[in-house]
């Protein structure tokens, strides 16, 4: 049996901050005496923030996902070469990895989502989780049906991928069925506190204002034409053009910003998706038939009731006015989205 207090390695991928942010919710999920120290190239402090628990954060990359230009543009001839680059790097490093494990008396790993992790865990002779709506499989398979080398990397981790003890499935998901034993939880998203008044004062607004939040991930979108609309008030936690208002993250926490939105309007990723569903709140979402995981997120989204899909050229140039009449008339449901605490017990059960 595990010692009193065991010890999780979760590996976390450095691709934007959506992966951070689910597995930091996992973490934050996990009994106090349950020691954890993480590998990623993330930022430590946007973890210790998002987990709320004192934590070891050792850097190291162990995947790279699909880079982009900006937020709508894939660099797939990058992306292959910066892959390729990694692959060989951790198997040139795997038994150093096998030695960190055993040095650091690790009980179990967690990834979100790299793959190779899970065969340094299995010559430690410990074993695997993985956290995820998808694997890099699932994302450069589709890519391989017209590129032989990204259809030979999603074969090359799809066998570590098999090496996993267990995958959890985070809906809106993949089949992901090449692993040996899957189970499916509830989303992983935060449920916000409603801060709307305290918003409206710090705008200097009335009651009557439409506060629409605008997130498109990391790189923001400074080039977006947002229009100038009576009664609307358009917020943003990144650099993005007037008339939006900028209000600072650290002071404004996301899931209570989108859990006091009158509507979101963001690119459908896994992380907004699901807390827009999560708080009930309306989201406007652009195409992004260039990404994967388009299909599966967008068929979630038409079976909750809460979307409004916006033309990517009406998009570009603001012409929002239609699409916010629709979100502003809808009444979504609140999703029930408590994976995080389902994972949390999943991975200790694997541990006893």
């Amino acid at each position: 049996m595990a010692p009193s207090k065991p010890t999780i390695v979760y590996y976390i991928s450095s691709h934007g901050y959506g992966h951070a942010a689910r597995a930091s919710q996992v973490i934050a999920a996990l009994p106090p005496e349950v020691r954890v120290i993480v590998r990623t190239m993330v930022d430590p402090a946007f973890i210790q923030r998002e987990s709320g628990r004192k934590l070891r954060v050792v850097p190291g990359q162990f995947d790279t996902g699909v880079l982009q230009k900006d937020n709508r543009t894939l660099d797939w001839k990058s992306t292959f070469r910066l892959a390729q680059r990694v692959r060989k790097e951790c198997a040139r490093n795997l038994l150093d990895e096998v030695e960190f494990l055993r040095k650091n008396r690790a009980d179990i790993i967690v990834c979100d989502v790299p793959p190779a992790p899970l065969e340094a865990a299995r010559m430690a002779g410990i074993p695997s989780v993985v956290v995820g709506n998808f694997t890099w499989t699932d994302i450069f398979a589709r890519e391989g049906k017209s590129q032989p080398e990204a259809a030979e990397l999603a074969e090359y981790w799809r066998d570590q991928y098999a090496m996993a003890t267990l995958a959890i499935r985070t809906p809106p998901a993949f089949p992901m069925s090449y692993f040996p034993r899957v189970k499916t939880v509830q989303p992983i998203a935060r449920r916000g506190r409603n801060i709307r008044a305290s918003l409206l004062r710090f705008l200097g607004k009335p009651r009557s204002e439409r506060l629409v939040l605008l997130y498109f991930g990391t790189f923001g979108d400074s080039g977006l034409q947002v229009p100038q609309m009576p009664g609307v008030t358009f917020l943003a936690m990144t650099k993005m053009p007037a008339p939006a208002v900028e209000i600072d993250p650290s002071q404004w926490h996301f899931p209570d910003v989108v859990a006091s939105a009158d509507c979101v309007i963001a690119k459908p990723g896994y992380g907004t998706t699901g807390e827009c569903m999560a708080n009930g709140t309306p989201l406007i979402y652009h195409p992004r038939t260039e990404f994967a995981e388009y299909p599966i997120l967008r068929r979630a989204i038409i079976e909750w009731g809460g979307g409004a899909q916006i033309p990517l050229r009406q998009f570009e140039s603001g012409q929002w006015k239609n699409a916010l009449a629709k979100a502003f008339e809808l009444k979504p449901r609140q999703v029930k989205s408590h994976g995080a605490a389902q994972t949390a017990t999943a991975i200790l059960d694997l541990i006893i």
